[in-house]
């Protein structure tokens, strides 16, 4: 009897051990997380830092303006541009930084554009062009739909990119060769190959395009 008691009682220290160590492992992780996101967002200026800047032009134009004579006017107006200049450039990528909760989200619908099929591929396409607006962005990621008779001209390759089928059937030209691709089919394209696609048949093909700027 008092083996066994023994024995629940190291049994239930060890778990109470085991607890403790995952409640401060857990709280490790969870501080880490915070000082991740801490140094993500700390260099970006906030939505009151633009207000401010604003707010400061504004005084600046203010106490310009008060000036009546024309002589100071004249002499003032290079460096009252210069300075707005500068507060409205800083208030813009004030604002253009600053992201909620620091994602940017944007839909298909809004940003859909008809256009020729890319490098000279002729014929009606319609591209949407993810995140074009975010200037600090490394990577292009888009979605583009080939109606039938449009293709994605043949062309060499500089970097790597990445072509997901997302709907239909199409043919890849790659390297002097051709061969199907289909819904569900991913194709890497390295430097230094040339590749061009179309859609097969009358369907329409609907692919995600993604590469290094």
């Amino acid at each position: 009897t008092h083996r066994v008691a023994d024995l629940f009682s190291f049994k239930r220290h060890d778990f109470s051990c085991n607890m403790h160590l995952w409640k401060e492992k857990e709280k490790l992780h969870l501080n880490e997380l915070k000082e991740k996101q801490q140094q993500v967002l700390k260099w970006r200026p906030g939505t009151l830092t633009c207000a401010v800047l604003l707010w400061m032009q504004l005084l600046f134009a203010g106490v310009i303006f008060t000036h009546q004579t024309a002589l100071r006017m004249k002499k003032l107006a290079p460096l009252y541009t210069f300075c707005c200049g500068v507060l409205l450039t800083l208030a813009v990528m004030s604002f253009a930084k600053t992201s909620t909760e620091g994602y940017v989200l944007e839909s298909e619908k809004d940003i859909a554009k008809e256009e020729p099929g890319t490098h000279k591929g002729g014929g009606l396409t319609t591209g949407y062009s993810f995140f074009s607006k975010v200037s600090d962005l490394q990577y292009v990621f888009r979605k583009r739909v080939l109606r039938p008779g449009s293709s994605i001209g043949y062309h060499f390759q500089e970097k790597d990119e990445i072509y997901y089928i997302l709907e239909g059937q199409g043919e890849m030209s790659m390297n002097g060769k051709t061969f199907p691709v289909k819904a569900g089919d991913a194709v890497l394209t390295r430097p230094g190959s040339s590749h061009g696609l179309k859609p097969a048949g009358n369907d329409s093909l609907t692919i995600f395009i993604s590469y290094m700027k």
